[in-house]
C-alpha cells in the first residue's frame, strides 16, 4: 500500500487491512486514475466503517467496532507526498456526493433538511425582489423547481415531506403570478392541455423519474443496471411467487410481508398506485412439478395477518424454498420431514444464491409449522403433485439427495453432489 496506510494501535494490522478491503480498493484505483498523487482536501474526505446489525426485526446499520474499540485512522498521502488523516464519519452522518446527501443507515433527515432549505431560501430572496407575474411564473418553472427535482430519483420521500418541501415556493411564487397559494392541487399540478397549471408536483415527479430510470439503465445494461437487476432478483426471492414482480396482483401479495425499505420496493409501490405497468425483463420462478403451487401463494390461503405471513416467509426463506414440491416427498404426497426441524435445510432445492435478511424467532417457527399442518392434513397433501417438469436430468443431480430407478427396483442417497 504505497499510497494508502492504516494506523491503529491494539489491532492485528492483517485483520485490519482485510476489514478494510473494499475501502483501500477504491483508493488505489482512484490513485491509478491521478497517477498515484491526489490534491485532498481534509474537510471534504472521509470514509464510514458499518456493520449490518439485527435490531426490532430488521437490518440496521451500525458503526463497526475492531479489536474492541472505536478508532482507528485511515490516512491518504497528497499531492506533496504528506500523510493526511481522513475523518470517520458514524453511520447516521450523511455525507454530500454530487449532490445528494447520504447516509448508510438509511436516515435522510438531512437530504430533507437540505431541500426545504433550499426551498425556505429561494422563497425569501424571491419575496425581497420585484418580479413581475410572468417573470414569477419562469423562476418557479425554471430555478427552484428544477433544482429540487435533481436528487429525486435517487430518493424515497413520502408524498407529504415532499408538499413539506415545496410549499415555502409555492407560497412566495403563486400570489406574485396573481395565482391563489391555495389553489386546488389537482389544478395547480394538472398539465397545460387539460387545464392545469403544470406545476411541479415533487412525489409525482420522483416516482417517473425512478421508474423512467429503472427501465432506461436495465435497458442499457450499465454498471447501474447490472446492479439494479440484483435487486430485482434479490426481491424475487424475498417474494416467493411465480410470475413478474411488475405484476400489480403480485404485488398486492407481496407488500404485505416483503421488506419496504429498499428503492425498489418504492418504485414498485408507486407504479401499482398509479397504474404504470413496466415490462422490464427478469428471471422468474417457475413450478418444478404440475399441480405445485409457490408457497406464499398456499400459506395466504391460511394466513390472515401481514405478521404470520412474515414469519413463514422468513423460515421459507431460511430453507432457501420456494415451490410446494420444494418441501414435499418425492412421491409427492407427503412433507418431507426435515423441513419440520427448527434448523436450516442443509441441502438445496435450487441454484439461487439466497441473501441473508432475516433472524428467526421461535413463533416464527411456530407460524411455519401450524400453517404446513393445514397444506399437509396428517403430514399428507389432499390432492398429490403431478409429474416433475424437470429440464435435464441435472437438475436432478443438483437439488435433490434421494434417486430411483425407473423401474422402482433401487433406492440411491447422494451423499454429496461431487460425488
Amino acid at each position: 500500500m504505497d499510497n494508502c496506510d492504516l494506523i491503529q494501535s491494539g489491532t492485528d494490522p492483517l485483520t485490519v487491512a482485510q476489514s478494510m478491503q473494499g475501502v483501500i480498493q477504491q483508493w488505489g484505483d482512484l490513485m491509478e486514475v491521478t497517477g498515484g498523487a491526489l490534491n485532498l482536501d481534509p474537510l471534504k474526505s472521509y470514509w464510514y466503517l458499518v456493520e449490518c446489525v439485527w435490531k426490532r426485526g430488521s437490518w440496521v446499520a451500525a458503526d463497526a467496532k475492531i479489536g474492541g474499540i472505536n478508532g482507528f485512522d485511515l490516512m491518504a498521502r497528497s499531492a506533496d507526498n504528506k500523510l493526511i488523516s481522513l475523518t470517520r464519519l458514524q453511520c447516521n452522518q450523511a455525507s454530500e456526493m454530487l449532490g445528494l446527501y447520504m447516509a448508510p443507515s438509511g436516515d435522510k433527515s438531512r437530504m430533507l433538511e437540505k431541500l426545504c432549505t433550499t426551498a425556505v431560501e429561494w422563497a425569501a430572496k424571491f419575496r425581497a425582489g420585484t418580479s413581475s407575474q410572468e417573470e414569477t411564473w419562469m423562476a418557479l418553472k425554471s430555478t427552484i423547481s428544477r433544482k429540487l427535482v435533481y436528487p429525486l430519483p435517487a430518493l424515497t420521500l413520502t408524498e407529504a415531506e415532499c408538499r413539506l418541501i415545496m410549499e415555502p415556493a409555492l407560497k412566495a411564487a403563486l400570489p406574485r403570478a396573481g395565482i391563489s397559494s391555495t389553489i386546488s392541487s389537482i389544478v395547480r399540478h394538472a398539465p397545460t392541455e387539460n387545464l392545469g397549471l403544470d406545476v411541479l408536483d415533487m412525489y409525482t415527479e420522483m416516482g417517473t423519474l425512478r421508474t423512467s430510470f429503472l427501465a432506461y439503465h436495465c435497458w442499457q445494461k450499465s454498471p447501474t443496471g447490472i446492479l439494479l437487476q440484483g435487486s430485482i432478483e434479490n426481491q424475487l426471492l424475498e417474494m416467493g411467487l411465480y410470475g413478474s414482480i411488475w405484476d400489480s396482483s403480485r404485488f398486492l401479495m407481496y407488500s404485505k410481508y416483503c421488506s419496504n425499505h429498499a428503492w425498489l420496493f418504492h418504485v414498485c409501490e408507486f407504479n401499482n398506485q398509479h397504474e404504470i405497468h413496466l415490462s422490464i425483463p427478469h428471471v422468474k420462478l417457475s413450478p418444478k412439478r404440475i399441480n405445485a403451487c409457490a408457497l406464499m401463494d398456499v400459506a395466504a390461503d391460511f394466513l390472515n395477518s401481514k405478521g404470520d405471513l412474515k414469519s413463514f416467509n422468513r423460515v421459507r426463506m431460511m430453507h432457501g424454498v420456494v415451490s410446494l414440491s420444494d418441501i414435499t416427498t418425492a412421491n409427492g404426497r407427503s412433507i418431507d420431514r426435515i423441513f419440520l426441524a427448527s434448523s436450516a435445510f442443509e441441502g438445496s432445492r435450487n441454484d439461487f444464491y439466497w441473501p441473508v435478511k432475516h433472524h428467526l424467532s421461535p413463533s416464527d417457527y411456530t407460524v411455519w409449522r401450524k400453517t404446513l399442518e393445514f397444506i399437509f392434513p396428517n403430514e399428507h397433501l389432499l390432492a398429490p403433485l403431478g409429474p416433475w417438469i424437470m429440464d435435464t436430468d441435472a437438475d436432478w443431480l443438483a437439488h435433490w439427495e434421494w434417486f430411483v430407478t425407473t423401474d422402482g427396483e433401487f433406492l440411491y442417497y447422494q451423499d454429496s453432489p461431487e460425488r
